[in-house]
């Protein structure tokens, strides 16, 4: 295993603590009601809640008003949620909080009660963030390593520079939340250089990366096993894309499949419970929304690791969502109009393989993978299948317009209901570009189909037309 890049540990002069292997103190509270109330500004507030881990649906009523008791036993930075996207609070176990949510503009939301300071502070760390992006990303993950490297230490220091120049102008945080933030920029770090191999893979398809030998040293630095931080907004997502990271050096045991391999490693590599359960719960998740034939072949194994309730009926409730959606089930049927505003249904296409490819003119990846997508419908050129493009575009002369432009073949259909269209739900789908391949019979054969400049989907095309 190649050895990562060993970070410089900062000394944090005046409110961060040390980003260093030795962990902090955790500081442990009784179980106590803690009270949280407010308003919500949302497009659709049904889908409303705290906090993933929590599951917890928060009633609005129709004037936006939410108010909350819960038994809280630890302090952290939890979120709430309204359609998968996050606004971050902290809170300490007996906190009284007034939250003023607006998910439309984010700026606009305010907190007042215990711990205001801090949960301002939050909303501007994350606004400072976003503003950092001086470069594009594809650019930042160009670099050589040295060059990215440096890019990653720019952005931690900013990041403390803008912490130390908040609380001199206000007044120091507690300490569980300045240890809390120390820890957010330290996770930040970690994820960008664990992407760093992958991405730059992505954006210099004609280069090869070559890592030095100290490259992950920065790991050692941070605590696997603090189960702590998983109240810390990037953690989940450290721990998540560690075991990418690691299984990408692992040659051992190549056979298994992926997520019996992740299972390995999270036996392996972690010895905290709570992180455990985490991890195999969020492993799992994540392969029902991308790769759910998977996932549904792991059940038994997930199940004869995982001792959390919560995380048992989460994952069992995606098995349900997401079976009829499996290889070999009846494809769901569709109708949308081609260019001549014709009806074209999935039914009509029974004795040929179908390669949908839903899509948008706003959509940079999509448009991206349009030559993979003809150089396909090229070399299966008078082969028994049919790949079809469906746009979720809401202006029909831009789709026009594309069409033209990029000289699209084929089928090319657009749902005039865009993302309110009946594929969207019927296919679960949350973001495109998303391929989908269906037999010869009209049954699913992969739901979460690989990109048209995958290296195997020749032969996955193939295999498909054949059988």
């Amino acid at each position: 295993m190649n050895k990562l890049y060993q970070i410089i540990i900062i000394s944090f002069v005046f409110f961060l603590s040390p980003i260093t292997g030795c962990k902090k103190n955790k500081k442990l509270f009784s179980p106590t009601l803690t009270s949280i109330q407010g308003t919500v500004n949302a497009n659709n507030t049904d889908d409303f809640g705290l906090q993933e881990t929590y599951a917890e649906h928060i009633k609005v009523d129709s004037a936006g008003n939410f108010s909350i008791q819960i038994s809280l036993s630890e302090a952290g930075i939890y979120s709430f949620i309204n359609d998968n996207t996050p606004i971050f609070f902290y809170i300490q176990p007996g906190d009284n909080i007034t939250a003023n949510l607006d998910f439309i503009q984010p700026d606009r939301t305010t907190f007042t009660g215990n711990h205001a300071l801090e949960n301002q502070f939050l909303q501007a760390f994350n606004k400072a963030k976003q503003n950092w992006k001086s470069d594009s990303i594809d650019f930042i993950f160009k670099l050589p390593e040295n060059d990215f490297i440096k890019k990653i230490e720019e952005k931690t220091q900013y990041l403390i520079d803008f912490q130390q120049k908040y609380q001199k102008e206000k007044t120091p945080f507690t300490e569980i939340f300045a240890d809390l933030i120390a820890d957010e920029i330290s996770y930040d770090a970690a994820i960008q250089k664990m992407q760093y191999p992958l991405f730059y893979n992505y954006y210099n398809p004609d280069s090869t990366l070559k890592l030095s030998d100290t490259y992950d040293t920065f790991l050692q630095n941070i605590d696997l096993n603090d189960d702590q931080s998983l109240l810390t907004p990037s953690f989940p997502e450290f721990l998540s894309l560690f075991l990418d990271f690691s299984m990408s050096f692992d040659t051992l045991t190549p056979d298994e499949s992926a997520i019996n391999r992740k299972f390995m490693l999270i036996a392996d590599k972690f010895t905290n419970n709570k992180i455990r359960e985490f991890l195999y719960y969020d492993v799992m998740k994540n392969n029902f929304k991308n790769t759910p034939d998977e996932a549904a072949e792991a059940m038994d194994a997930y199940l004869k690791v995982q001792n959390n309730e919560t995380f048992i009926r989460e994952i069992k409730n995606l098995y349900s969502i997401w079976k009829p959606l499996l290889k070999g089930e009846k494809a769901p049927e569709w109708i949308f109009k081609d260019i001549h505003k014709k009806d074209i249904r999935l039914s009509s296409f029974r004795g040929k393989v179908v390669y949908i490819d839903l899509w948008a003119t706003w959509c940079k990846p999509c448009i991206e993978s349009i030559p993979a997508f003809l150089e396909l419908q090229k070399a299966f050129y008078q082969k028994p299948i049919e790949f079809i493009s469906i746009s979720l575009d809401q202006d029909r002369n831009e789709w026009l317009k594309a069409i033209k432009k990029h000289k699209l073949s084929g089928y090319q259909l657009i749902s005039d209901k865009a993302w309110d269209s009946d594929i969207i739900k019927d296919y679960h789908i949350e973001n495109i570009p998303r391929y989908i391949l269906i037999d010869k019979n009209g049954n699913i054969l992969n739901v979460h189909a690989p990109r048209p400049d995958d290296k195997n989907i020749h032969s996955i095309l193939t295999e498909a037309i054949i059988n």
